[in-house]
This record gives structure tokens, C-alpha cells and sequence, in this order.
């Protein structure tokens, strides 16, 4: 049984939403077309005007392929949304109801499915991947909130000992 590993960087995620849509439109086994309603955890790009749509079982692993991903996704699968989507997380932007593009990308996930004779999952999130700017911005956001959370926690000489570090 060969190992399945997650992917590395965001190019790889958003090249495996391609190959989802590409084993889709091939006619891929019928088995990844009933998982579709099962879906909770989507992930999109926009290319050329279009949305498109991958869940994060199978984008956020390497080498997947249609037949890998109806093969182990299930109680008895080795694929593992939790793990993915920690994965996957720091590259991408939840869509909440209170986002602008709340609508459009709800809609064009319905479309997407219905494409396929199904519906999304009552419970489906979808997530947007960042542009790079946006990733890094993420990040360094990231790092300032746990430093404040750091310096929080000083003593008032440590808070002292720190100024006199950053600022001599």
C-alpha cells in the first residue's frame, strides 16, 4: 500500500482542484460523483472567469487520483478531511455568511454539483485560496496576534527587559 502524503504548498493544492475537475469531466468512476453530496469542506480558485472546486480530501494530498480517492474516503479510507484542512487553512480564507462573495460562491458551488446530478452538503464550508500577497499578509497577522499574546504575559519587568531589547 503506497503512503499518502499531503501536499507541500498551495501550487500543489490548487493544481489537484484541475485534476478533480479534469477526472470529473472524464467521466471519472461513478464513486467520486456520489461523494459530492458528502463534501463538507470545498475549496476554490477562480481561473479565466471560472470557479472552480475541489474537496480537501482530495486536494490536499499528492498523487491523487479519482480511483485513490473513492478508494479511501469513508470510516475505512485512509484520507483524512481534519488533517487536510489544517493543511490547507493558512492558504485559503473562509467564506462566512457575512462575506460579500457569501452568494456567488454558494451559487456556484449548486451549480457545480448540479452539474453532476447532485447538491452540496447542508454543512458544506467552502474556502478560497489567498492570492501570495494575501498569504503572507495572513501570516505575519498570524505572528503579530501570538506575539501580543506573548507580550501579554510578561511580567512588567520582563515588559521592561523587552522594550530595552526591541527598542535601545
Amino acid at each position: 500500500m503506497n503512503p499518502i502524503t499531503l501536499v507541500q504548498s498551495v501550487d500543489t493544492a490548487i493544481a489537484n482542484i484541475s485534476v478533480y475537475n479534469g477526472a470529473l469531466h472524464n467521466g471519472a468512476d461513478e464513486d467520486v460523483r456520489r461523494l459530492i453530496p458528502n463534501v463538507q469542506a470545498w475549496y476554490a480558485t477562480e481561473r479565466d472567469g471560472d470557479i472552480l472546486f475541489g474537496p480537501s480530501k482530495f486536494i490536499g494530498y499528492t498523487n491523487m487520483n479519482a480511483q485513490l480517492y473513492a478508494a479511501e474516503t469513508g470510516a475505512s479510507g485512509r484520507l483524512d478531511g481534519r488533517v487536510t484542512e489544517k493543511r490547507l487553512a493558512p492558504w485559503a480564507r473562509l467564506i462566512t455568511k457575512d462575506d460579500p462573495e457569501y452568494t456567488k460562491f454558494h451559487e456556484a458551488l449548486a451549480s457545480f454539483c448540479a452539474d453532476y446530478a447532485s447538491f452540496p452538503n447542508k454543512r458544506a464550508r467552502i474556502s478560497v485560496f489567498l492570492t501570495p500577497g494575501e498569504v503572507g499578509a495572513s501570516t505575519e497577522d498570524a505572528q503579530v496576534k501570538a506575539l501580543s499574546v506573548l507580550i501579554s504575559a510578561l511580567s512588567d519587568e520582563g515588559k521592561r527587559n523587552l522594550k530595552k531589547l526591541v527598542w535601545p
